[in-house]
């Protein structure tokens, strides 16, 4: 008759034993959830900025390009005003805008050598709704004011920002 009692007095510290061994292991296995979202979060925002980057000097390299193409490099930078969105594996879900103007110093279009400033500027997003990364660049060249007898060209990249 003993031994009874002493079991069903026992019986309710094992049952409690039993509860809170359940909620740290559930407490725990949350815990676990979340870091690895949080990490996969940070690892997806890693790889969007990364094609975002490459993105954004892709624009650089094709207003580049585009301008040093023709001969009357300022009208060919004022048209310069693409907005693409690229469909191949590594950029899927990236657009990028890019422009070109004709910069200035204290309202004059050459610097001190006689060369024209060009600014190019590219941005990109990559990504969709809540979750996307932005960079943007900038590009400025320094060009020589073209004469009839030039057939070279030749340009200096005076700064190059990324944002």
């Amino acid at each position: 008759m003993r031994r009874k009692a002493y079991i069903r007095q026992q019986g309710g510290f094992l049952l409690i034993a039993a509860l809170g061994f359940i909620l740290f292991f559930s407490l725990l296995a949350f815990l676990l959830s979340q870091k690895v979202s949080t990490a996969s979060k940070v690892q997806l925002l890693s790889a969007l900025s990364s094609q975002a980057l490459n993105a954004a000097n892709s624009g650089i390299e094709e207003g580049a390009y585009q301008l040093l193409q023709q001969q009357d490099t300022v009208q060919q930078c004022r048209s310069i005003n693409n907005q693409r969105v690229f469909e191949q594996a590594g950029l899927k879900q990236c657009q990028v805008k890019v422009h070109c103007s004709v910069a200035g110093i204290e309202g004059n279009l050459a610097n001190d050598s006689g060369d024209l400033l060009y600014s190019i500027h590219s941005a990109a997003s990559c990504g969709a709704r809540n979750t996307y990364s932005r960079r943007n660049i900038t590009l400025v060249l320094s060009l020589p004011i073209q004469d009839a007898q030039h057939e070279s060209m030749r340009y200096r990249i005076l700064y190059r920002r990324i944002e």
